[in-house]
């Protein structure tokens, strides 16, 4: 018996046979132990897979884009979104993240990382944009009706040596704005959410 864990068992099969087949079509060699796979017994387990969503009893919820992961500890629930901007979530609503649950006592959010990197400097006046991002995620947190409420500051702008993987690029891009710019951003964000975060009962 195969189950999928919360969303259903992605097609495999037609993914990677689709590309084995893709380069045999142009010649190009593959991998042997890719034709070694036992591709009718893939496709069997993708067709007969139950999709199971265990619920346990979590209190405490930590949401965000995908840095959130490394906030996990135990007897904490993780809700991880890859390339979510603190915009984005904004615009859904943060409730939207707590995926209906009633029992929640404590809950964190790590949003805006994408936001400082590709989005900020491009506004006409990045600062404005900023704190007026800021008053948003500040009154969305406040209003939830959970007992203890955490924003966490933003990641260090990283040296621009490194590189990006293609899949953190936007519109071509690895980042928008010089080393400075972001990080002028990122320490402002810091300041003010620690000024104001806790006028409004969140840490």
């Amino acid at each position: 018996k195969v189950y999928s864990l919360v969303i259903d068992m992605p097609d495999y099969h037609a993914q990677v046979s689709s590309k084995i087949k893709s380069s045999d079509d142009k010649d190009k060699p593959v991998q042997e132990e890719w034709r070694e796979v036992d591709w009718d017994n893939l496709k069997r387990m993708q067709d007969t897979s139950e999709t199971i969503n265990p619920e346990p009893n979590w209190h405490r919820l930590c949401a965000g884009d995908s840095h959130a992961i490394c906030m996990y500890r135990n007897g904490w629930l993780v809700n991880s979104v890859p390339f979510k901007t603190l915009y984005g979530a904004l615009d859904m609503g943060l409730e939207h993240f707590l995926q209906g649950r009633s029992k929640l006592t404590d809950v964190e959010f790590y949003f805006g990382n994408i936001d400082i990197r590709h989005h900020i400097c491009r506004q006409e006046n990045p600062e404005e944009s900023l704190l007026s991002l800021c008053d948003k995620y500040i009154s969305q947190v406040r209003d939830l009706k959970i007992k203890n409420k955490a924003i966490y500051e933003l990641l260090p702008i990283e040296n621009p040596s490194r590189t990006i993987p293609k899949s953190g690029w936007f519109q071509n891009e690895p980042f928008y704005g010089s080393w400075d710019e972001r990080n002028k951003m990122r320490l402002l964000f810091k300041s003010y959410m620690k000024d104001n975060c806790q006028k409004n009962g969140i840490v």
